[in-house]
């Protein structure tokens, strides 16, 4: 699969707009405050079917801590995901499932098995 993908590293504001898609899957790994802008920057790329992974948007539970709890990140990481949940929730466009994960080996697994489902694979329809 190597061959199939091209990794672009850089700042999104700087390297989405020059890209000309279409995509499959969006995986988005950044500051917090930073997502909403980074998937509507890339949305228009994406195909109707791409998959969109993002990194840690329950922020280890802690968007679900009531105001005032101890709290390991900041509160403009909590607040920046507390908006970002429900947005991609409403979305008409994006369908989400949310999965809690404590090892990156697991998330890239998990980003590569979506991946696969929404790809024909041969021999599959």
């Amino acid at each position: 699969m190597a061959e199939r993908i091209e990794l672009i590293e850089g700042d999104a504001r700087e390297t989405i707009p020059i890209l000309s898609g279409p995509f499959d899957l969006l995986f988005v790994d950044a500051a917090k405050g930073q997502y909403r802008e980074y998937i509507d920057l890339a949305e228009p790329l994406l195909t109707e079917r791409a998959a969109l992974v993002i990194d840690n948007l329950l922020v280890g539970g802690e968007v679900a801590l009531p105001e005032g709890a101890d709290r390991a990140r900041s509160d403009e990481s909590i607040d920046s995901a507390r908006a970002l949940n429900p947005q991609l929730l409403d979305s008409q466009r994006l369908a989400g499932i949310g999965a809690a994960d404590r090892g990156r080996s697991r998330l890239r697994r998990a980003a590569l098995a979506a991946f696969r489902s929404l790809r024909p694979q041969p021999g599959r329809p």
